[in-house]
């Protein structure tokens, strides 16, 4: 069966691909992503027309483009016409060549441009309904379709052209760079061969899927903690647990950032020593380095403690661009001191004191801890669409 996504310029069929998708002239801030009652009702892409001409212009693809590689297609039919009176006898052959070859040496690109909407059986202000246009339509067509491998792979096969980007500014010229270009891929989404845009979902939600995780575990030790109130010895272990889930969320985010977003893992390697070399790297290693590179990557970041603020800090200033919000650092710094000496320390300070955690104590920590976070991950929806 198979699933499909079809590319229109408004109502008009460019082209359609089976079980993928090929971005195209589409930009990563062209996505679309529409959820009703909970569930994708459209994910693709859309772009209107002014801006799609003008990244087809900067390729090299105009409308002098499209009318030499018109010319060019039709200039071929042409001599293929020319010969075959030498090639053939039957009357009927020879009859229809001839009244061929006498219409595409008529043809022009703006006559066949005014014509194109009979042949993508649609409506346009733009054709003209007169009988004969429609007959001149109905015969090109069949000229077409004897000339089908000179045709470009497109759905409607309906513009004499050997580009895909051609036909685009044919129908671009023809819809005056008016209205979308959309591929609708939800079908390839519900049949599994795409992937949700993750990000743009994130950013709907105002929250990454980590920052989720890391609600769902504060939320968590605040209902622990009103199962048995004044109790110490639990408190300090919620506390500790807290500081865990901080560093499980640091970790989280800044490792998926770098190993998934290709500008901030450069980033990182040209900031981290360890990937520094003494001597340059040869061509026949280059493939070897680039294939262990993410796995490199990887031990490194599992080797950062990241309830280590003062260091992580850096990390998330000068790799991701991420600041850390000074107002909760002198509190975080004191609950992850406390937290240390309760996990390695049994409850007790460097002076042999036991530390007390009551419950505003724990309370002010949750909110430290959760507010920090909270800061740390707006920043980083906020930079989830950029490249």
């Amino acid at each position: 069966m198979g699933s499909y996504a079809s590319t229109l310029i408004n109502n008009y069929e460019l082209f359609y691909m089976k079980n993928h998708f090929d971005q195209w002239f589409f930009h990563k801030n062209d996505r679309v992503r529409i959820i009703k009652n909970g569930e994708i009702k459209f994910i693709g892409y859309r772009v209107d027309l002014h801006t799609l001409k003008r990244r087809l212009n900067l390729a090299g693809f105009d409308k002098n483009f499209a009318i030499n590689d018109f010319n060019e297609t039709i200039n071929q039919w042409i001599d293929y016409l020319k010969i075959v009176p030498s090639n053939f006898e039957d009357e009927e052959i020879l009859k229809l060549s001839k009244e061929q070859l006498n219409l595409l040496m008529d043809i022009d690109f703006d006559k066949w441009l005014r014509l194109l909407p009979d042949f993508l059986n649609s409506s346009s202000n733009q054709l003209d309904t007169d009988i004969k246009n429609n007959e001149l339509a109905s015969s090109l067509s069949n000229i077409i379709l004897n000339f089908d491998i000179s045709v470009m792979a497109s759905a409607s096969c309906s513009f004499p052209c050997k580009h895909l980007e051609s036909l685009t500014i044919a129908l671009i010229e023809l819809e005056n760079t008016k209205g979308f270009c959309e591929v609708d891929l939800t079908d390839l989404y519900q049949g599994g061969w795409i992937e949700d845009f993750e990000d743009l979902a994130q950013q709907e939600n105002n929250k990454t899927y980590f920052f989720e995780n890391f609600e769902i575990s504060i939320n968590d030790l605040r209902k622990l903690q009103t199962l048995e109130a004044k109790n110490p010895v639990l408190n300090k272990m919620l506390l500790s647990s807290s500081i865990s889930a901080m560093e499980a969320y640091l970790f989280d985010t800044f490792k998926k950032q770098v190993l998934e977003r290709e500008t901030i893992k450069r980033k990182y390697v040209k900031s981290y020593k360890s990937f520094h070399r003494g001597g340059k790297l040869d061509a026949n290693e280059l493939f070897d380095f680039l294939d262990a590179l993410d796995e490199k990557i990887s031990r490194e970041i599992d080797e950062i403690s990241f309830h280590n603020i003062n260091l992580v800090k850096g990390l998330y200033h000068n790799i991701l661009h991420c600041q850390f919000n000074e107002s909760f650092l002198s509190k975080l710094n004191e609950i992850i001191k406390n937290r240390h000496d309760i996990v390695h320390r049994n409850g007790k300070t460097v002076s042999n004191e036991i530390i007390s955690i009551s419950n505003d104590d724990l309370n002010n920590a949750f909110e430290c801890i959760f507010n920090f976070i909270k800061d740390i991950d707006s920043q980083i929806i906020n930079h989830l669409l950029d490249e």
